[in-house]
């Protein structure tokens, strides 16, 4: 439409059309169609953004930080930690936590009456909690800057909500980037978290 226009109008004015103007008019129709065909519509979200919602925010004040129960319901759905370091931040912050798992409670014991093989059965089960830590180590990373922050994202995840073993999962979302070396505790339950700067 638009261009069917644009050439009744060169020819109309009987002047000589120069092949490389009429080119670039073109495109510049064509581009304006192509904005008119956008026009109300809503871009597509970011794939590559982090848009998640942690499920709990924690400040590191102290050198020992309590993050309460990961509430894992679900098989290898994260449950979420975002927190916050600052200047005041300690270089090395332990972090308290407990780790919930079912147990049989009660067991059955019995023989089966037909061939007297022996039967054991869980009548019920609980959840018990273990306590356990995530010592964070910060001394290969430089401290924000006065009135800056670094947000460390930690995740905890289960392949079955019901078992003790865990995986955890730590990054630098805002700051300087860095990578992360993690291994169990020799001592006690948990790991140990180091953020290191990755410099050019």
């Amino acid at each position: 439409m638009f261009i069917f226009t644009l050439l009744l109008t060169c020819s109309a004015n009987g002047e000589e059309v120069n092949p490389a103007e009429l080119t670039e008019a073109i495109k510049n129709v064509t581009g304006l169609e192509k904005k008119l065909d956008k026009a109300g519509t809503i871009a597509a979200d970011c794939q590559n953004c982090k848009t998640i919602e942690p499920d709990k925010k924690l400040e590191l004040k102290n050198k020992t930080e309590d993050l309460g129960i990961p509430l894992l319901y679900k098989n290898n759905v994260a449950y979420i930690y975002h927190l916050k370091r600052t200047k005041d931040t300690p270089l090395k912050t332990t972090l308290k936590f407990k780790n919930g798992h079912s147990e049989c409670a009660k067991v059955f014991m019995g023989s089966n009456p037909y061939n007297g093989s022996l039967i054991v059965e869980c009548m019920f089960r609980h959840t018990v909690y273990e306590e356990e830590e995530l010592d964070l180590n910060f001394k290969k990373l430089p401290l924000p800057a006065e009135g800056e922050e670094q947000i460390i994202e930690i995740k905890f995840s289960k392949p079955e909500t019901g078992n003790s073993f865990y995986t955890v999962e730590a990054e630098v979302l805002k700051g300087p980037s860095a990578k992360v070396a993690k291994d169990k505790k020799f001592w006690g339950y948990g790991h140990n978290i180091d953020f290191i700067e990755n410099k050019p």
